[in-house]
């Protein structure tokens, strides 16, 4: 049995949203212990992240801030694997993120298998002996959700019994017209991937079966907003458990 916790755009910041009105910070240091409990509690192999780990890519943080984050998940021991968002990288370019907050955090615990960013067409494998979970992802670039670049949620070899692809893309269930770009499901339906994980939509649309296979958003992990849909919304992640 392999098991998977699966979180929704993380946005650590030092700065407090204008909406908000708590010590923001301290807000994210309370959920990431939450997200460890649960994830410790179930014993799970890894924890998932769709991109959008921290606010400002290109601001220096703190040193104290920064050595909590990099204490809380080096404590945690649970390897932490995800892709780049756009508020990941500086100019929504890749090569930009050894120079970012997230690939800072990726230098310090990489070495230690503890925070991963996945490359491009990169293939990350758990297994229990009997099966096999392989993990990809596409990181965030200018062209997201383009109609040409639709293969960015498309998974065309599989070679494990099992896959998930991680995407920071606006993919939804329903259409929005031309209001902004996005991606249907109904779109990428001959993806190859049991499931397909994805962020940057912050509402998120939960977990969402079609034609036997999964799609997943549980949302942003904090409101950055009042918006209405904000503040109805649940908090949540998702437990995948693989047997």
């Amino acid at each position: 049995m392999l098991k998977f916790l699966l979180i929704g755009d993380r946005h650590n910041s030092e700065n407090t949203p204008s909406s908000r009105i708590d010590d923001f910070a301290l807000t994210c240091e309370q959920k990431d212990i939450e997200i460890m409990h649960i994830a410790k509690s179930h014993n799970v192999n890894a924890i998932l992240h769709p991109g959008d780990f921290f606010t400002d890519s290109d601001k220096k943080l703190g040193n104290e801030f920064m050595g909590k984050i990099v204490n809380r998940w080096r404590s945690c021991g649970i390897p932490l694997i995800g892709i780049a968002g756009n508020h990941d990288l500086i100019g929504n370019n890749i090569d930009s993120l050894p120079s970012t907050t997230a690939g800072l955090l990726d230098s310090i615990l990489g070495s230690i298998n503890l925070f991963r960013i996945i490359k491009n067409e990169e293939v990350i494998s758990f297994t229990d002996g009997n099966i096999t979970v392989d993990i990809t992802g596409t990181n965030f670039h200018k062209g997201m959700d383009r109609p040409e670049n639709i293969n960015d949620y498309v998974v065309s070899n599989k070679t494990a019994d099992y896959h998930i692809h991680i995407v920071h893309g606006m993919l939804t269930s329903k259409s929005y017209g031309k209001l902004f770009r996005h991606t249907l499901i109904d779109q990428i339906a001959n993806t190859q991937a049991d499931i397909t994980f994805c962020g940057h939509d912050h509402v998120g649309f939960g977990t969402i079966n079609y034609k036997n296979k999964w799609f997943v958003n549980p949302g942003a992990v904090v409101r950055l907003s009042s918006a209405e849909n904000e503040l109805n919304r649940t908090v949540k992640v998702v437990l995948v458990t693989i047997d």
